[in-house]
């Protein structure tokens, strides 16, 4: 049962990653998708993407934000 997008950014002109609350065979994960415009300005979700189980989501947030701090106090660079 897909719900609303939670949360969404632009990832590019055609494409967004959307956060969503979803569920399968019983089981609630944040699914983190990327969606891409198609006809009408219409977004359609991709297979790119990963579900989260519900019991892990604050795990994943640690992890996000521990490699948020190592990035801004590091002298990070794309090679």
């Amino acid at each position: 049962m897909k719900e609303q997008p939670l949360h969404s950014i632009k990832k590019n002109s055609f494409q967004q990653i959307r956060l969503t609350n979803d569920e399968y065979n019983g089981h609630r994960f944040l699914d983190i998708r990327i969606y891409i415009k198609g006809e009408g300005d219409k977004y359609y979700p991709t297979r790119q993407g990963l579900a989260v189980p519900q019991e892990r989501v604050e795990a994943f947030v640690a992890m996000c934000n521990e490699y948020a701090a190592d990035r801004k106090n590091t002298r990070w660079k794309r090679k």
